[in-house]
């Protein structure tokens, strides 16, 4: 879980609401640096294989309204390319924590 200008946002919520955009691959994570408190929440989605641009028609500003609307938390959603995430047959972390030095 992680807490947005006082909201719970958990992962599971962002994962339903990115796997309704078909552009998506379904794989994200949540890169968090520094110890909070967070103003918004950095989201890093995957775009699908079949998706060629980096940013179709506005889909990273398309998703972070979609998070905003469904968790209610503001979110900065950076879109990567197919195949930049791990992948893994148990269960995957979401939400990495990055110190800052």
């Amino acid at each position: 879980m992680v807490v947005v200008r006082g909201i719970n946002a958990f992962p599971a919520q962002v994962a339903a609401t990115i796997n309704r955009h078909d552009a998506l691959s379904g794989e994200y994570r949540i890169v968090l640096v520094g110890s909070g408190p967070y103003d918004a929440l950095p989201v890093e989605a995957e775009l699908a294989e079949h998706v060629a641009q980096a940013d179709p028609s506005g889909l990273a500003e398309t998703v972070a309204a979609a998070i905003k609307r469904d968790l209610g938390v503001t979110a900065r959603v950076t879109l990567l390319p197919f195949g930049s995430l791990p992948r893994t047959e148990g269960k995957t972390r979401r939400v990495i924590r990055r110190d800052q030095a």
